[in-house]
């Protein structure tokens, strides 16, 4: 469950404050993976090795991708569902793994179930 706010996305080797996950405030995806290419008579690890996930960070805004005017998608009521299309990201210091990365965004209602409240 996401809760309702507002941030920006992470700006990978940014200006200044933002351009380490470590240095950032912003929003990201982080996902553990191994990128590999097995196609050939040896495999070859572009990220991680054949016994370690290594981190890719995808940089993540509360907002839709509009190139205008963008609005605010992680608000009450709203599903969203995030779909990776794999090419790369980003290491923690901001250097590109394999880029592009895209990923689509798809928002739809939440609907309420009736039933008693649950004590916290």
């Amino acid at each position: 469950m996401l809760m309702p706010q507002t941030f920006a996305a992470w700006v990978p080797k940014g200006s200044g404050v933002d351009a380490t996950i470590a240095q950032t405030t912003n929003g990201y995806l982080k996902v553990m993976c191994k990128i590999y290419n097995n196609s050939t008579t040896s495999t070859i690890y572009y990220h991680g090795t054949s016994t370690t996930f290594e981190p890719i960070y995808i940089p993540l805004s509360s907002s839709d991708n509009a190139a205008t005017n963008p609005q605010p998608i992680w608000v009450a009521n709203n599903n969203i569902t995030y779909t990776l299309n794999f090419g790369g990201g980003y290491a923690d210091d901001g250097t590109p793994i394999l880029t592009p990365i895209k990923f689509t965004t798809e928002v739809t209602g939440w609907t309420d179930t009736t039933g008693p409240d649950l004590p916290m």
